[in-house]
């Protein structure tokens, strides 16, 4: 049976003053939820700095994933996804960019509810998962000197509890899925935190099919996320961190056997990081699936 899923994948990403990041937007719709598959998707997410006074800059934060889903046993799924990161800097006077193998993220999930009938169309799809996430990204404590916050470095430096749940309703070729996803960060040798990262997401879809082996899935929703302040030693809140933003977002997916081609843009409409000292501008997403 295939159904639309909207798989996600946390990712930090950075700004100057706010530390902005983005945990777990969307990657698009696997129409093929119920097989192994193997993904690289790319991420767009661009910042400006919109303060009074003072040198304004815009950043600019990709990466593409390596991203394994695969059925271990049973209701058991594993998820391990590697990411390579570019995190660029424009200023009036120069520009700044580091690169590397970010965070790498582990998740097990247990399908709760697997298509359960709901009337005569319906099918509800239930999963709950937890993980970690590694510190294999380069993290330097002393990045302030290059003019660059903790918030720019490839990784974050410490281990972090991942947390998260995916609600899928079908109905024919209509669909309803909603995701939450939770980040605990855990502190550096340093002692420095970087905040705990809430996303939540709510999207339709549909699919149409276009011959015996192709179809056509458009979707669109809204997304959510919240980024508390990073922490000094002692708990001391980090000025010019943390906030939250609302986004709009729609895509399409194209699948042809057991490819699936995706991309999404994702536009904000409400949001307020570091003291509305940065703004989110428009995300975009790409993904290439293989499902086996």
């Amino acid at each position: 049976m295939l159904g639309g899923m909207l798989f996600w994948a946390a990712s930090i990403l950075a700004c100057d003053v706010c530390g902005c990041s983005a945990n777990g937007y969307g990657a698009g719709l696997l129409s093929a939820y119920r097989y192994n598959t193997i993904s690289l998707r790319w991420y767009h997410s661009p910042f400006e700095q919109i303060l009074e006074q003072g040198i304004p800059t815009k950043d600019v934060f990709q990466r593409i994933d390596v991203n394994l889903r695969y059925h271990l046993s049973g209701r058991w799924i594993g998820n391990l996804v590697l990411p390579f990161q570019w995190n660029y800097r424009e200023g009036p006077d120069r520009s700044l960019s580091l690169e590397g193998l970010g965070d790498t993220r582990f998740t097990l999930a247990y399908v709760v509810l697997d298509n359960i009938l709901v009337g005569e169309k319906g099918q509800l799809y239930w999963e709950l998962g937890t993980g970690v996430k590694a510190p294999t990204g380069k993290f330097d404590n002393d990045l302030y000197q290059a003019d660059l916050p903790e918030n720019f470095n490839i990784g974050n430096g410490s281990w972090a509890s991942l947390w998260q749940t995916s609600l899928l309703y079908n109905w024919g070729k209509l669909g309803w899925v909603n995701n939450l996803a939770y980040q605990l960060n855990g502190r550096t040798k340093e002692d420095y935190h970087f905040g705990n990262q809430l996303s939540v997401s709510s999207m339709v879809f549909a699919r149409q099919s276009v011959s015996p082996t192709a179809e056509l899935i458009p979707f669109a929703g809204v997304f959510y996320e919240e980024i508390a302040q990073d922490l000094f030693y002692a708990d001391n809140a980090a000025h010019g961190t943390g906030g939250s933003g609302y986004y709009l977002t729609a895509g399409l997916n194209a699948k042809y056997q057991d490819l699936l081609l995706g991309g999404s843009v994702f536009v904000p409409f409400q949001q307020n990081y570091a003291d509305g000292e940065m703004e989110a501008k428009t995300r975009l997403t790409i993904d290439l699936t293989y499902a086996f």
